[in-house]
């Protein structure tokens, strides 16, 4: 596994023929590997602690959304800050996106209080409980810790599809439930070690776009690590060019491929954290699809279980 994260654009997919709708129907089929930094997601205790020092007005970091239901703070985000510092420095406490501020010194069970609590310039003791899920997505890797169901101590596998509720279907690999698939709840998640080092995804060019005028902004600011920023490869003109590619009698598709794996490539060897930069973690963070119609996400999740699929394969056979 590579120290850094790298990201390796796979294939140009043209999806005209399932009636993705819109008139963006080019897709690029995306494979993240994380640095050794990022790779393991586990969850240990539902509630955790940390100290942040406010004493000298530094910024928490944090994105919160007041949630007065449940009496607590929501973290939305990451942006940097006294949050980033801290997981820069305690590996095994991370705060996360998910997580829910439930205590700040004695303020607690009121979301006002904390939000109010959390402003102070002071030093601030934060209870946090984890989100009741791993953030969970197709690709993922689990091992699992303990006996489970009619699973093995150790027993690995995939995560091939995940439900609205959160809840993964897991196809297993080894030991007697080798090529069976199995649902598991979020509710058992702790009961798996997920490693988060492979990632999939289609994006389109548009989404490409967005993140680069985002990251430009932050660029220009000299609010991102990022200091050199890529140019973009050409943009199309009236779709003729994707059009002849299409029919096979050009290749801008895949010239613009190329130009965009350049681009990629130039932005991660700046970083060794993909969250160190939270426009590139959440460009690719947990959803693999972009922003679509529930028509078209159907379509697109069924393309991308297969474009993996068929991916893995291809890995096996060379290792043999």
């Amino acid at each position: 596994m590579s120290d850094g994260p790298v990201a390796k654009i796979l294939d140009v997919i043209d999806e005209t023929s399932r009636s993705v709708g819109g008139q963006e129907h080019v897709f690029y089929f995306i494979h993240v590997k994380k640095g050794k930094a990022e790779a393991q997601v586990e969850i240990d205790n539902p509630e955790y602690t940390v100290s942040l020092d406010r004493n000298k007005g530094t910024r928490l970091g944090l994105k919160l959304d007041l949630q007065v239901s449940t009496k607590s703070l929501f973290i939305k985000e990451v942006l940097g800050g006294l949050a980033f510092a801290w997981n820069s420095t305690h590996p095994d406490s991370k705060i996360r996106p998910g997580d829910r501020i439930i205590r700040v010194n004695k303020a607690q069970g009121d979301a006002h209080s904390l939000f109010e609590e959390c402003k102070k310039s002071e030093p601030l003791e934060i209870e946090l409980r984890r989100g009741s899920a791993v953030p969970i997505a197709v690709g993922l890797h689990t091992v699992n810790k303990t006996g489970f169901a009619n699973l093995e101590e150790g027993q690995e596998g995939d995560v091939v599809k995940v439900d609205e509720d959160g809840d993964s279907l897991m196809k297993f690999i080894g030991g007697s439930c080798d090529g069976k698939c199995q649902w598991v709840c979020r509710q058992d998640y702790d009961k798996f070690i997920f490693e988060d080092s492979d990632r999939y995804y289609l994006k389109r060019y548009s989404d490409f776009k967005e993140l680069h005028t985002k990251l430009k902004t932050k660029v220009d600011a000299g609010s991102s690590p990022i200091k050199q920023l890529p140019a973009m490869p050409d943009d199309e003109r009236f779709g003729f060019r994707r059009t002849m590619s299409s029919m096979g009698m050009g290749s801008f598709n895949q010239k613009r491929k190329e130009g965009l794996q350049v681009a990629v490539d130039m932005l991660l060897k700046q970083l060794t954290l993909l969250e160190s930069e939270p426009a590139l973690a959440q460009f690719f963070g947990q959803s693999p699809l972009p922003d679509v119609s529930a028509t078209t996400k159907e379509l697109l999740k069924e393309r991308l279980a297969g474009l993996i699929a068929k991916h893995r394969k291809s890995e096996v056979i060379i290792k043999k």
